[in-house]
């Protein structure tokens, strides 16, 4: 897919600057040009039909929805483009935006440790239930003697949960891990 920015904080920049070239003093039309002289690409190409759009009486803050802002932002910023300080109402999405990209890294650190520990204690109950559980009861029928009922319970257990059926589930869940990873960066 072909976007036009990436992240939350590559958004807030964008508003940032045009909050920043707003506040010195440009129009809005004036911060837009300027914007495009800076830029290039498909941002260029995306900022140049804000700017015809808006030309043709279109809103800015509807505009926003192609370059992949939420609903909830574009909303405010209707608002403040209608009632409120629109240089001010930029500022302060940019903040917005900027705060909830750093929340997304921190949550993304705080999960990283819980999968870990799952991951190690898979793998911990994947060599315990093919290696060393095998052993036990190999040494209590040499012994001639019956399981402690925890023994045969992990036993039963490990001949329902094989490794064939662990690495399915493992990898469903990466899937599943890949899959609102990359929904977090629409």
């Amino acid at each position: 897919m072909n976007r036009i920015f990436n992240t939350d904080s590559q958004r807030s920049d964008f508003l940032f600057q045009l909050s920043s070239l707003l506040g010195e003093g440009y129009s809005f039309s004036e911060a837009i040009q300027l914007y495009l002289e800076f830029t290039d690409g498909k941002r260029k190409k995306w900022v140049y039909s804000i700017y015809v759009e808006m030309q043709e009486g279109e809103s800015f803050s509807e505009q926003l929805i192609s370059g992949g802002f939420s609903k909830e932002l574009i909303s405010y910023l209707i608002f403040v483009e209608r009632y409120g300080d629109f240089q001010n109402g930029l500022m302060q999405a940019s903040i917005i935006l900027r705060n909830r990209d750093e929340l997304k890294k921190k949550i993304k650190k705080i999960l990283h440790y819980p999968v870990f520990l799952l991951v190690g204690l898979i793998v911990i109950g994947t060599v315990m239930a093919e290696g060393v559980l095998p052993q036990f009861e190999q040494f209590f029928d040499a012994m001639g003697q019956d399981l402690p009922w925890i023994s045969r319970w992990m036993l039963a257990f490990a001949t329902w949960f094989q490794l064939p059926i662990l690495i399915t589930f493992v990898l469903i869940f990466l899937g599943i891990a890949f899959f609102f990873q990359a929904k977090a960066y629409f």
